[in-house]
């Protein structure tokens, strides 16, 4: 899977984060799918990837109890 369509200068950035980073993406997203979402939790060194069952592209509104339970794992880490 390409990141976001395949654009060449995030692709190339990736790599060069250093800083944590957690990757959520719902199952269901059509716009940003799971397998963009692995390519991109892939491409960052220190990345962490959540995929939310029966969840779209707003995993915030979605599924809030587990986004925002996740974060606040991942930000107190």
């Amino acid at each position: 899977a390409e990141l976001r369509g395949g654009d060449l200068e995030e692709e190339a950035a990736a790599p060069l984060v250093r800083a944590p980073a957690l990757v959520v993406s719902g199952r269901e997203d059509a716009l940003f799918p799971p397998d963009a979402a692995r390519a991109l939790a892939a491409a960052l060194p220190r990345a962490e990837l959540l995929l939310l069952d029966a969840c779209g592209h707003v995993p915030m509104a979605e599924a809030p109890a587990r986004f925002y339970g996740a974060l606040g794992a991942f930000v107190a880490a």
